[in-house]
Formats: structure tokens, C-alpha cells, sequence
């Protein structure tokens, strides 16, 4: 199961300073950490992370102000916000490179395989990458500079993973659906992302769901990403208890029609 890890539950030490993207990313640059035993728990990888981030903050010749990669995810399927998708990372071999492309690193090295969980999380991070209205290039860590990262197996995987959108600046944004009927089939909802669950919609990789999650998240008054996180999951319970309904977070054909 994919599951998305914020970055105040990595336990992650706050950045020395923050440089937003300047553009719109045309793409992701995909690296490996290098090697290491494989992760076998969520707390390992956390772990793995909260090392790399010191290993990187006292590296002085690069002189990082916080980990370098803005994505991570781990042979089990999770998937880590580090810097996050509108803060440049530090990562990818140049200047330039830095600030075209958002890092994303998997928690493995040379002799380590791609799990079936690593290549379903890192095709949800495509879907997510395509939400945030992040261009379709993927790029291995070698594309910019001469390194085995991130691998031939990951090398060859992300070719494979379908294009985003075009960025945001280069597109006009589409109009929102109206606030007709439900749009799901029946027994379907909007919730968080649980890939094990076929109902769930979350809006990764999907522009149609997408649009109707902004509706909701105007409607509860949290930032219209067009994804379906644990903020809009929050302001969704207290949507429900103020209507009398059934608290769960879960936004359904009940939910939809108590507006």
C-alpha cells in the first residue's frame, strides 16, 4: 500500500532557508541514495532520511541548507515530502538542473532492486508531479552529471511512466466542473490516497477528480490543490460533524449532497 509521509513526521530538522522554485519544473530528476541494507520498516526509512539530512547539513563543500532531495520513496512503497514540490532541491549535479527539475530519490543502491511497491509509489509520484502541474521530463541523475544513479533499473523504469500536463505557465487552467450530481459511481468516495482501496479517489494522476476535489476543498476552505491529503481530510470531518454526518474523513455521495 502507498502511503504519502509529510515532512513533520520524518522528523526532519527545519531548513536554513528555503528557495521556491522560479519557474514551473519541467520535470523530475530521479536518483537513488547510494546503498545501504534495504529499508524494512516505515521507521527505517525514516531514519535513513533523517541521517541524509545530516549527513548533507554538515557537508560544507556543497554547503546544504537542509536535505537535498524534494521527494523521497522507499522499497515499501512509501512516499516522503522532503523539501517538497515548490522548494528547489540541491541534488541533481548543476545549477541549472536544480532549479528545472524536482529531485526525487529512492532509498536504495547499486544491487538493490526496484520492488513492485517502489515502482507504485514512484508512479504515483509521477501522478502527483502531474497534479502540481510539474512538466512530463524524466530524467535520470546521469542525464546531468557523470554517476551510476540511479541505476539502470530505475534508469529504465522511469521511462516508462507517463507525462504530466503541461506546466501551468505554458497552459491556460481548465474551468471547474459544476456542483451537480455526484460524480462517482455508487460506493464510491473522495478520500486520502490508499491504493488498496478501489473506491478511493484522491485526484493523483487523474485531472477529472482532480477538479472536483477543488470544489470540495473551496467548499471546506483548504488550499485547492486538487489532491486529496490529510489537510482536506481534517477540514472534511468538521464539514460532516457540523452537517450530522457520519465523521469519517471520507467524502461520498452523502457528504456531496449536504452542501
Amino acid at each position: 500500500m502507498v502511503q504519502v509521509i509529510e515532512r513533520k513526521d520524518i522528523g526532519l530538522l527545519e531548513p536554513k532557508s528555503r528557495s521556491k522554485f522560479g519557474k514551473t519544473p519541467v520535470g523530475l530528476a530521479w536518483h537513488w541514495e547510494g546503498g545501504g541494507t534495504p529499508e524494512a520498516t516505515l521507521e527505517d526509512s525514516k531514519k535513513t532520511l533523517r541521517s541524509i539530512q545530516k549527513s548533507h547539513l554538515a557537508n560544507k563543500a556543497e554547503g546544504y541548507v537542509d536535505i537535498a532531495y524534494c521527494i523521497g520513496f522507499d522499497c515499501l512503497g512509501n512516499i516522503f515530502i522532503l523539501r517538497g514540490w515548490d522548494v528547489q532541491g540541491g541534488a541533481n549535479g548543476t545549477t541549472q538542473a536544480n532549479r528545472d527539475y524536482v529531485s526525487v530519490v529512492y532509498l536504495s543502491g547499486p544491487g538493490e532492486p526496484l520492488t513492485d511497491a517502489a515502482k507504485e509509489a514512484a508512479a504515483v509520484i509521477r501522478g502527483m508531479a502531474n497534479g502540481h502541474g510539474i512538466g512530463s521530463d524524466n530524467q535520470p541523475h546521469s542525464k546531468f552529471k557523470s554517476t551510476a544513479c540511479p541505476g539502470d533499473e530505475l534508469r529504465n523504469f522511469i521511462k516508462t511512466l507517463g507525462s504530466a500536463p503541461a506546466p501551468a505557465n505554458q497552459a491556460s487552467t481548465p474551468s471547474l466542473p459544476s456542483w451537480g450530481g455526484f460524480p462517482l459511481p455508487k460506493g464510491h468516495y473522495f478520500g486520502v490516497l490508499n491504493r488498496d482501496d478501489n473506491h478511493n479517489h484522491s485526484g493523483y494522476g487523474n485531472p477529472t477528480d482532480q477538479g472536483y476535489i477543488k470544489m470540495i476543498q473551496r467548499e471546506v476552505s483548504v488550499p485547492d490543490d486538487g489532491l486529496y491529503g490529510p489537510q482536506t481530510e481534517g477540514a472534511v470531518i468538521n464539514y460532516q460533524k457540523a452537517r450530522g454526518l457520519v465523521a469519517d474523513g471520507l467524502f461520498g455521495e452523502k457528504s456531496w449532497n449536504a452542501k
